[in-house]
């Protein structure tokens, strides 16, 4: 509970909003780090406090706006992608009023402590099919009630309490880990995980239960979409990363080239011709979507995520299998 009139919001270790309510209720399951933002030494006169999420609610800019030369400033200048639709606009979270410079610092004569601004897809139709499966002493099922039709680009959270009241005989100390094809771990998150996907997919997911297991970093790309952006070809690709408690997070992001060919060794930070990418989370997990913009259709694009972490004071690389395609490849498969 903070009482103080200069109150903001509560932010998290990834520096994202977890609450705007002064009086904040949270459920303990760990190590939790919370971090009060209020307004002092902040100007108070015909002001406000922005903050701009991407669409896995991770901050994009933030900072007090008190016109629409300050809103311009702080106005994202490369538009959050989603896997799976189209960025439509800005608008204030909960209405579909749009987020301009000057929509922005109008809001500078409300009394609200903090105006937060999200981005809007345009609706499809596409969607992807998901069945979630639990795995226990070898034996697979599905879980009854829990096969789903979701619209492309939605994110879907499963929820391992909801497998534990669908399943007998399973408890939550025997969870291993999540899997997508019923082998390789993808998540140790005890409590849930988040599909997210892309048009005309069918995905599977199987919670482990009663192997043996120690978790360790991960790092994988997820997704590889191409859409047009105005004249460009757009390649769109998603990475996530997940290290366990006990380790420090020091940098996430890709590592990619347009160069020639590459084979899996030799796409490593440093390596001639390649490029370096920054996600800027240093969180115990993240999912990062990177943009590039192509004149040419059949330009062909290396990547490899990568994650560097701390583990008793030595410093470790790890990076994620090579993928690589162009705007036309991706799109006539």
């Amino acid at each position: 509970v903070y009482t103080g009139e200069d109150f903001l919001y509560w932010v998290n270790k990834s520096n994202n909003i977890v609450s705007t309510s002064p009086t904040y209720h949270f459920t303990m399951v760990g190590e939790t780090w919370i971090r009060l933002i209020t307004s002092r030494n902040a100007e108070q006169n015909a002001s406000v406090y922005v903050v701009f999420l991407n669409a896995y609610s991770q901050t994009q800019s933030e900072g007090r706006v008190r016109d629409a030369i300050d809103a311009d400033e702080l106005f994202p200048k490369t538009n959050p992608s989603k896997i799976g639709v189209e960025f439509e606009k800005w608008v204030f979270e909960g209405t579909d009023e749009e987020a301009t410079p000057d929509s922005i610092a109008a809001k500078a004569a409300v009394p609200a402590p903090v105006v937060k601004v999200v981005p809007k897809y345009k609706e499809t139709e596409d969607t992807y099919t998901l069945t979630v499966r639990f795995k226990n002493g070898g034996t697979a099922a599905d879980v009854d009630g829990m096969h789903f039709t979701v619209t492309a680009g939605q994110t879907k959270i499963i929820r391992l309490s909801s497998i534990l009241a669908a399943v007998e005989g399973l408890t939550a100390e025997d969870f291993s880990f999540w899997t997508l094809d019923g082998t390789t771990p993808v998540s140790f998150k005890r409590t849930e995980y988040t599909v997210i996907a892309t048009k005309d997919q069918t995905i599977t997911l199987t919670a482990v239960f009663g192997e043996e297991v120690t978790p360790e970093p991960i790092v994988r790309i997820e997704q590889m979409t191409a859409t047009m952006n105005g004249e460009k070809y757009r390649v769109s690709t998603m990475m996530r990363y997940e290290v366990p408690k006990g380790y420090t997070v020091h940098e996430s992001g890709f590592v990619r080239s347009t160069s020639g060919t590459f084979t899996e060794d030799e796409l490593v930070i440093g390596a001639p011709n390649t490029k370096k990418h920054i996600s800027n989370f240093t969180s115990q997990d993240a999912i990062y979507v990177l943009n590039i913009n192509f004149s040419n259709p059949d330009k062909v694009v290396y990547y490899r995520a990568y994650v560097i972490y701390e583990k008793d004071g030595e410093l470790f690389t790890l990076y994620s299998p090579m993928v690589s395609g162009s705007y036309n490849q991706l799109t006539n498969p």
